[in-house]
């Protein structure tokens, strides 16, 4: 007869394959090579974030003015310009002020903003990716939007 319930079978179960996971494997004093790298016990491992948190400004390589339109960009004034700025984004009759700016890789930022435009104030989350060697530019506002594609103007 046992008196182990079933729950209590499950922890002794999981105890015992924790206790046994530290078991075999290669001596560590062997002379046999391996493919895979080795870590001293306890040595800290350094991991390369995918976002690099709180830079002061959007880059220059992102600021300028950009267009919907590559063809629109020799108009004096066109609605669907966005104008970055080292911190603000500035649309037709809108305005971002950024409040934290983050790099995602070498091309993506991400942008928290206090919007403002057209007699209301909100705040969003932008996301900013350079492609075609830095000639166009993919815009994505909250979550599920779907992007924009810009050209720059005047380079």
């Amino acid at each position: 007869m046992s008196y182990c319930t079933p729950g209590l079978w499950r922890v002794a179960m999981l105890g015992a394959l924790v206790t046994l996971g530290g078991c075999g494997g290669t001596d560590p004093d062997s002379s046999q090579q391996t493919d895979t790298p080795s870590v001293e016990r306890g040595a800290m491992v350094a991991q390369v974030p995918e976002t690099t948190p709180n830079l002061s400004t959007i880059p220059a390589r992102f600021q300028g003015q950009w267009s919907l339109s590559d063809n629109r960009c020799a108009e004096e004034v066109a609605k669907d310009y966005l104008v970055i700025k080292p911190t603000a984004l500035e649309f037709w009759e809108t305005r971002g002020a950024v409040t934290k700016v983050s790099m995602k890789g070498n091309d993506a930022l991400i942008l928290n903003l206090d919007f403002e435009g057209e007699g209301t104030n909100w705040q969003g989350k932008e996301t900013l990716t350079l492609i075609d060697a830095d000639t166009k530019l993919t815009r994505t506002g909250g979550e599920g939007d779907s992007a924009a594609i810009y050209w720059r103007c005047g380079r």
